[in-house]
């Protein structure tokens, strides 16, 4: 039973025929897959204003659809709920905790529970790692992602999903000390003292100049409230070292205590919506106001523009098509930069070549060189190349397409009927299935199309093509929830979800908004004079426009290329905060630490549905001298809900690091994505600890990576603690008490280079732990279902594969020249107590096959039930989980 926490709200109010209202409760939770959708237990009575309608709709429909109780989503809710009333028609009753939402039944006494499935313990290896998994996302998240973690996981049909715990809404943040406080509604004025809620301000931007004017005044800092709803910014929040707060008493920005408050990038069209000579279609007429936009939200939810093939972006390589050949690639004059530093230990041994500002740097933390022995030992840096170089010099200098000619049948075809089709945007693969580029058409000729921009949304490069889509083409616009806007006419032009939307379109019970600011909140310092001491929390943050057109680059040695910007984006800046904030669709990247950024925490934040990755934190370094502190350090990523990554671009994360140090990412949901779910760039300094973090269904749309992946193809020369010699060496980053749930390739995937890591007490299920060329990696107790580790290339003598234990796996060997292989534990659950899949060593070889040259671990054998495997799982979680 689920309800013994409503018991002092069922005397709440009755409205109409004695409907009980319980406030902060969801009884359809889970119920649906999404927004607007039903289901045999739930059903969209439709979207209201007040909740009062709902009720009435619910009550109508007690003889019609069944509706036994009702759940109301108010105005601004996000993730698209908003205003929306459910019936629950199944006859029961069993809400959940959801702060803002309201649910409610006729009568005196609720509707009756669901009765609890009989107990039934896990079938499969596959069973108890999503029960596990499922009861981690429950404690780390404080139940609000269970049941969207629980949707994903995609449980097979025979493993009962197990009994969470119950907890308590989500309390506001931050309350009121010393500070001054300033209001902002939606009905205020910027000519108001903004002092009160009753006398509120307007915009944010008069609230940060009061806030300003205030604290030179006092000496106080002050709390920004914003109302519940929508704040529509005419400009991105940026903010200085003027809006600094006092170090204990913070400068904060926060939304209402329900969490409702909005900050919003975009614009409302308030649309006047037309019927058209196709009965499909509506159209309006978009004011001077905005002259073009990249992304449509129809009641909050994101929509299509216009594309061949068609396709749902929330569904993995959906709709692309094949054939497509490079005519002109991008020029890209690339100069090289030479390798003109010696780098010397002190007893004079040659460490390494380095392109550095001396000829030669003498190191105090190493002995030898690092080993690489995969044909990319060289420092080579570039210039001229396609990427921005404003911050790093690249480390490639791969080309990209200028010109394709598509030879797919079905789009020659219909490229011919394109009469108008302007900036007509690709999307597609990389060939080696890499990441993905997005390009922007000059001019099409027959069935070739010449690129304006794109192309460096992905760091390799490449001369051919890959899987690819059409888009911002009217003639195909032909599906429900697929738009088409002509900049010339002003005319925008969209296919309905159903005749619900539709008729809410033509009576402006529906909203049309799109995204216009690629940033919404700013906090910008400089180097010698860092913004420091705000706060943004309690909020969310939405409409942040597409960048994938902006500037990328390649910041260090790895594969990767990013666009440095965000929709909260942070650079040169100590004790930052951000939390508890809902990042809602944006299209870009979600928060972007860059350079010098402090002793910042991102806490308790969600992210759904993201352009591109979540979380960055990357540095600049003049080459390879990192003496001077221009990069993140000491930063805290933790109890984050990441859901869907890389809607637009693919080669993207839950979070990104280059060239930052002393790291910490733990206890985070990460999940949905096209690529690693945490990719390190670089090891650069080191020092980083990555503790407590669920990933799973990753590497969906790419190959050749993992749930988590780093590379380490570059050396740095900074100074070492507490005196002037300089250090070559990165700390020893930690990997433990994860889960990581494949299949996502290696799983874990130490590529080129990746030194200075232990790994140990986690959870890994399927794919294989990766050990390429690199120094000092210890992995010891974990525990692997179905995965095995892999040792590439050469070296490894100063690598462990000790006390692991192994479940579903063959004979565990590797390289005659490891450090250590030994103390392996092998699981065994008996055949005659489940029938579960045990792979034979032919069967796994093809996964993890053993080096020519190798020892192996007899280790010793131990009869397991499942159930004792998922105590093992627990034991591995972090202790103050």
């Amino acid at each position: 039973m689920r309800t013994s926490f409503l018991v002092a709200a069922l005397a709440g109010s009755a409205v109409g025929d004695q409907w009980h209202q319980v406030p902060n409760t969801n009884d359809i939770k889970g119920l649906v897959s999404g927004p607007g959708q039903s289901s045999s237990q739930a059903k969209l009575l439709g979207k209201f204003t007040n909740i009062n309608d709902c009720i009435s709709a619910c009550d109508k429909g007690r003889s019609t659809v069944g509706c036994g109780s009702f759940a109301y989503f108010p105005s601004g809710f996000a993730g698209g709920w908003g205003t929306m009333c459910y019936a629950r028609v199944d006859g029961l009753w069993d809400p959940l905790p959801e702060t803002g939402v309201t649910s409610g039944y006729p009568g005196a006494v609720p509707p009756p529970s669901p009765t609890p499935p009989s107990p039934s313990g896990p079938t499969s290896n596959e069973c108890i790692v999503k029960q596990t998994s499922l009861l981690f996302a429950d404690k780390v998240s404080s139940g609000r992602a269970t049941d969207h973690v629980y949707a994903s996981l995609d449980f097979p049909s025979d493993c009962p999903r197990p009994k969470t715990e119950q907890h308590p809404p989500r309390q506001p943040v931050y309350p009121i000390g010393s500070q001054v406080e300033f209001f902002v509604s939606q009905t205020g004025s910027d000519m108001n003292s903004g002092m009160r809620s009753d006398n509120a301000f307007k915009t944010v931007h008069a609230a940060q100049v009061a806030a300003r004017e205030s604290q030179k005044k006092t000496g106080r800092s002050s709390v920004i409230n914003l109302s519940s709803g929508k704040h529509y910014l005419s400009k991105s929040l940026e903010l200085t070292t003027e809006d600094s707060g006092v170090r204990g008493s913070p400068n904060v920005w926060r939304g209402a205590a329900d969490g409702t408050s909005i900050l919003s990038g975009g614009v409302n069209l308030n649309c006047t919506w037309k019927a058209t000579s196709d009965p499909n279609m509506l159209q309006c007429h978009v004011g001077s106001g905005v002259s073009n936009f990249d992304e449509l939200f129809i009641s909050d939810v994101r929509r299509v523009r216009a594309r061949y093939p068609n396709g749902d972006p929330l569904i993995p390589k959906s709709g692309y098509a094949s054939g497509c050949q490079a005519v002109e690639l991008i020029n890209n004059p690339a100069v090289a930069l030479p390798l003109n530093s010696t780098v010397y230990s002190e007893s004079g041994a040659v460490i390494a070549n380095i392109t550095y500002p001396d000829a030669k740097v003498i190191v105090s933390d190493a002995t030898k060189s690092r080993i690489l022995n995969n044909g990319k030992t060289d420092q080579t840096l570039y210039t001229n190349t396609r990427f921005d170089e404003t911050y790093n010099i690249p480390f490639f200098n791969d080309t990209s397409l200028a010109k394709v000619k598509l030879t797919d049948a079905g789009v020659v075809s219909r490229m011919a009927k394109w009469q108008n089709p302007g900036k007509v945007v690709v999307k597609m693969y990389h060939p080696n299935g890499w990441g993905s580029w997005a390009f922007e058409a000059s001019s099409i000729d027959g069935s070739e199309i010449t690129f304006s921009k794109g192309g460096n949304q992905e760091g390799r490069g490449g001369e051919s093509c890959g899987n690819y889509y059409v888009e911002n083409v009217f003639e195909e616009l032909d599906v429900a929830d697929e738009w088409f806007f002509n900049p010339t006419t002003k005319i925008l032009t969209y296919y309905p979800h159903d005749d619900k939307e539709r008729q809410n379109l033509l009576s402006g019970a529906a909203t049309a908004e799109v995204s216009t600011l690629q940033s919404v909140w700013i906090a910008k310092g400089s180097p010698q004079d860092p913004v420091h001491d705000l706060v943004l929390s309690n909020l969310n943050v939405t409409h942040a426009a597409p960048t994938y057109f902006e500037e990328y680059e390649i910041p260090s040695g790895g594969d990767w290329s990013v666009h440095r910007g965000a929709a909260v984006y942070i650079e040169n800046a100590n004790r930052i905060e951000v939390s508890h904030v809902g990042f809602d669709q944006v299209g870009g990247n979600g928060i972007f630490m860059s350079n010098a950024v402090n002793d910042c925490v991102v806490s308790h934040n969600d992210f759904w549905r993201t352009g591109d990755s979540a979380i960055l934190g990357v540095g600049s370094t003049t080459l390879a001298d990192a003496r001077q502190p221009s990069f993140p350090q000491n930063n805290i990523i933790t109890f984050n809900w990441i859901d869907s990554i890389g809607i637009y671009m693919k080669e993207t994360s839950c979070y990104f690091k280059s060239i930052s140090y002393n790291l910490t990412i733990s206890n985070n949901l990460c999940y949905n994505g096209p690529r690693a779910g945490i990719n390190f760039n670089d090891g650069f300094m080191g020092g980083d600890v990555i503790e407590g973090n669920l990933v799973f269904n990753m590497v969906r749309e790419t190959g050749d990576h993992g749930t988590f992946n780093s590379w380490d193809r570059r050396d740095w020369i900074w100074k070492c603690q507490g005196g002037d010699k300089l250090c070559f060496t990165p700390e020893i980053m930690h990997i433990r008490n994860n889960m990581f749930v494949g299949p996502a390739g290696w799983n874990v995937d130490h590529d080129d280079g990746s030194s200075q890591y232990w790994d140990y007490q986690n959870t890994v299920y399927t794919g294989t732990f990766k050990y390429r060329d690199g120094d000092n990696r210890n992995m010891t107790g974990n525990l692997m279902i179905g995965a095995n580790p892999a040792f590439q290339v050469a070296g490894f003598s100063e690598d462990y594969f000790l006390s692991n234990m192994m479940l579903d796996t063959h004979k565990v060997c590797g390289p005659s020249t490891l450090g250590g292989l030994n103390g392996t534990i092998y699981l065994v659950v008996p055949k005659d107590e489940y029938d579960d899949f045990y792979p034979s060593d032919d069967q796994m070889a093809n996964v993890a096959a053993p080096p020519p040259s190798s020892i192996c671990d007899a280790g010793t054998t131990r009869n397991v039930t499942y159930e004792q495997v998922s105590e093992i799982i627990k034991s591995l979680w972090p202790r103050d989980l």
